[in-house]
């Protein structure tokens, strides 16, 4: 496995260099939609990120009557500090979706994130905190996601999961067998795992990020690969 370092090196110039284009912040409408897509940027995006062409292409070619919506995570999405970067995420994400529950009560909710955006919607559903291995620094603890919030989100996906775990069921593509640097475990990965039904999780077989590999281009196109499965798979759920 790589060192830390090294991984981080390469994974801040990558993105840098490929950075998606910038794009004002989508933010909930002020009235409820039927549908809101909750995205998570990976990692020194710029907000809407990579994910933005995901959205479009789940909001596209709603039924009649239907509307769609988005809400970005706001969060540092940065190496440096990444304690405290993953842990703001998690905290503006489960504020935002419980609230968005609350005033939304007829409203469908999905949860998206890519990279380190993955990481931390994966510890909103399974609450999260505590040390995290080669960072060297700790993670805020975080309750799960409210139940009544949960039973209004009808799918979640991930792509490039800092905290991917291998031979999980809703593991697609050819790392699905592979974990990454910081894999979810114990009672995290349990509780994560309750949810099961509602998650597709894409990790492709040499990404540094989510199966230890080797090759950076695997982790910057997800969303030219599976964009419209995983709008397919979206859509399923709704």
């Amino acid at each position: 496995m790589h060192t830390p370092s090294i991984l981080v090196s390469a994974l801040a110039l990558a993105q840098a260099a490929a950075a998606a284009p910038s794009a004002m912040p989508r933010q909930a409408p002020a009235n409820c939609t039927n549908v809101q897509v909750f995205v998570a940027r990976g990692s020194l995006e710029e907000i809407p990120g990579r994910q933005g062409k995901l959205v479009d292409a789940v909001c596209k070619d709603m039924p009649a009557g239907m509307t769609c919506g988005s809400t970005d995570i706001q969060y540092p999405a940065t190496f440096d500090a990444y304690c405290k970067s993953v842990g703001s995420g998690v905290a503006f994400a489960l504020k935002a979706v419980e609230d968005y529950a609350k005033a939304c009560p007829d409203s469908k909710m999905v949860l998206t994130g890519y990279s380190q955006g993955a990481h931390l919607m994966g510890d909103v559903l399974s609450g999260a905190g505590g040390l995290i291995p080669n960072q060297n620094c700790t993670q805020a603890k975080t309750a799960p996601l409210a139940a009544d919030a949960v039973k209004k989100v009808a799918a979640v996906t991930l792509f490039g999961d800092v905290r991917h775990t291998g031979n999980q069921t809703y593991n697609l593509a050819e790392g699905a067998g592979k974990s990454g640097i910081l894999p979810r475990v114990g009672a995290q990965l349990k509780d994560l795992n309750v949810h099961s039904n509602k998650i597709h999780s894409w990790c492709n077989g040499q990404d540094p990020v989510c199966s230890s590999g080797n090759d950076m281009d695997q982790h910057l196109t997800y969303f030219d690969q599976f964009t419209p499965d995983a709008a397919a798979f979206i859509k399923s759920k709704l």
